[in-house]
């Protein structure tokens, strides 16, 4: 049961309370639209409008129901990147798995069937270790392990960057280096790293991601209409994904999904995969509430966190 709170945080201007709507907003939704593109990537990229969708309606969802259930003087929702590059290796796998199977309406619903479950055991996870009080033993996980996690999230992370930018695997970079047009493509996704991570790091704002991002943006299509290129040229160039228009629109794209399109073996293969994004959001969690107990002075119930978080 959904317990709405009537108390907590009220700030004393209002502006300032739109503002970081606006500014976690925009934030928020840059990073579904660049999750999108990691997941699907390269044979997938012609569902990618529907996954940016499903990314921001889950997204709005989580952030209503943690705004409206949420007793904390501030509270910050995101995506979590970790879930979103294991997605991304279990998509290169579907790929290689299906073939020219992976870009119809089969592949779509395997891949939203994996996204799916992922969810539940996230769901399932959290009630558990909530419901039998298991929190304290996620705090005796050793350190070194932990940083092997983030190291080979971190590891992932970059893989699925360059995989984007060149349209190959990372094992394959030195092949894709040939191509000068690939050189250029990571030269400027380091560039525009460098420049999203001095922004952040020196402005220290709410808006200095979101106005960085759309900075660089503005700035792309600058050079391209100074350079006298269209969009078909950006296209062809690699610098533009290719979406194709005749598919009814995102949502229509929904339209010829259907269970017995799965491909349950495929699903049943990936099971160790969906199994990690979820220990994955527990070691997160209980990270993220031990943080927020440093830094305060009022003690957590982790375990009726988790409890609460599986809905």
């Amino acid at each position: 049961m959904i317990k709405i709170r009537t108390t907590g945080y009220r700030s004393k201007s209002l502006i300032a309370d739109v503002s970081l709507g606006i500014f976690d907003g925009l934030d928020n939704a840059l990073w579904c639209y660049a999750f999108a593109t990691v997941i699907f990537a390269g044979a997938l990229a012609p569902f990618l409008p529907l996954l940016v969708v499903i990314l921001l309606c889950g997204w709005a969802l989580l952030g209503l129901f943690v705004a409206i259930t949420s007793e904390k003087p501030l509270h910050i929702v995101s995506l979590d990147e970790q879930a979103v590059v294991i997605l991304a290796s279990i998509a290169a796998l579907m790929v290689g798995y299906m073939g020219e199977g992976a870009a119809t309406s089969a592949g779509l619903s395997t891949m939203l069937m994996v996204m799916a479950l992922s969810a539940l055991a996230v769901a399932g996870f959290f009630w558990v270790i909530g419901h039998y009080r298991l929190t304290r033993l996620l705090e005796l996980m050793p350190y070194p392990v932990i940083c092997g996690f983030m190291a080979g999230i971190g590891w992932l992370l970059l893989e699925a960057g360059v995989g984007v930018a060149v349209d190959r695997p990372i094992s394959e970079l030195g092949a894709a280096l040939s191509d000068p047009n690939n050189i250029s493509r990571l030269l400027l996704i380091v560039a525009g790293a460098i420049f999203l991570l001095i922004a952040i790091t020196k402005l220290m704002r709410a808006w200095a991601l979101p106005a960085a991002s759309l900075l660089l943006v503005i700035i792309f299509y600058g050079v391209a209409a100074f350079q006298g290129l269209g969009k078909q040229q950006l296209i062809d160039a690699g610098w533009l994904f290719d979406i194709p228009v005749d598919t009814g629109g995102a949502l229509g794209l929904l339209s010829g999904l259907s269970l017995s399109q799965v491909d349950t073996s495929f699903v049943l293969s990936v099971v160790p995969q969906i199994l990690t994004i979820a220990f994955l959001a527990l070691l997160t969690q209980s990270m993220s509430l031990s943080a927020l107990m440093a830094s305060g002075s009022q003690d957590l119930d982790t375990s009726s966190e988790d409890r609460t978080d599986s809905v």
